[in-house]
């Protein structure tokens, strides 16, 4: 493979303090982020994207130290995933692994997801929780719409649990590339995949939709996620930290939504909608 990848290392131990850069950064579309105990490590194959989120983190008050931006070839990428991942196991329900890992007998759906470049590997809370949603409710027979789908994990995961229409999107059009890559692997190729955003969707009736991304483009999206939510469909939301509750429920109460249940994990939250009276 040819080309260049670039990394971004954040060193900032708080948790807090890390959520908040990632929350920060999130309109950036990063395409795939390491967080452990002693900072962030962000990765892009646009190193403008990266001096944009460098120039974010340097300007908070609580990071005193210069950043830099490393330049790897993508081979090396490729050997550090091969390394730094491990599979992701959702209780009983799924589980999430590299084709190079022993089949996942413990769990009743198992994805395979190889990417290189993007985001939607099950590891960061928001995926999970999104997973942790999608067990409780029935997707036999539905349409559902993947807004934001990034690697299609949860498209993926759908059509397991019995979709029969399932149609994603994603600005990012390695991220749509990447995901095809993991359609074919999970034998899913009857979904479709789009590069776009979501106003230049047909608006269609979906009875589910699944919506991972941050809290701006939900609050931009709204109106938008309105239209295309049958009458009697769910919504499900996140890419959200807990403070962001009170704005997107006002939001979404605006154009027609009612919370119906929320779960957190860490800092991060995933809300249940439906249509309301309005």
């Amino acid at each position: 493979m040819e080309g260049f990848y670039y990394k971004l290392y954040i060193p900032v131990e708080s948790e807090e303090h890390q959520e908040i850069i990632l929350a920060m950064i999130a309109d950036e579309e990063i395409s795939a982020v390491e967080q452990d105990d002693s900072g962030l490590t962000i990765y892009h194959e646009s190193a403008e994207v990266l001096d944009r989120a460098k120039s974010t983190a340097e300007s908070l008050p609580f990071l005193d130290s210069e950043l830099s931006i490393e330049q790897l070839p993508l081979e090396n990428w490729n050997k550090k995933w091969e390394e730094s991942f491990q599979p992701i196991i959702v209780g009983n329900f799924c589980g999430v692994r590299a084709s190079f890992h022993e089949p996942l007998e413990e769990v009743k759906h198992e994805i395979i997801i190889d990417p290189e470049l993007a985001f939607g590997t099950g590891h960061h809370e928001t995926t999970y929780m999104m997973m942790q949603q999608m067990e409780l409710l029935d997707f036999a027979g539905t349409k559902v719409f993947d807004f934001g789908c990034g690697t299609a994990i949860l498209a993926i995961l759908a059509h397991m649990l019995g979709a029969e229409d399932i149609y994603g999107i994603d600005y990012d059009e390695q991220a749509i590339k990447c995901a095809h890559d993991c359609i074919q692997l999970n034998d899913t190729d009857t979904i479709r995949l789009e590069a776009c955003v979501i106003t230049d969707t047909p608006v269609e009736q979906y009875d589910i939709i699944l919506a991972n991304i941050n809290r701006q483009v939900l609050l931009d999206s709204a109106e938008e996620l309105n239209k295309r939510l049958a009458p009697e469909g769910v919504l499900v939301l996140s890419g959200l930290l807990v403070e962001d509750e009170p704005i997107i429920t006002e939001r979404y109460d605006q154009v027609g939504f009612e919370k119906v249940s929320k779960i957190n994990k860490g800092e991060w939250i995933s809300l249940k909608m439906k249509h309301g009276r309005k």
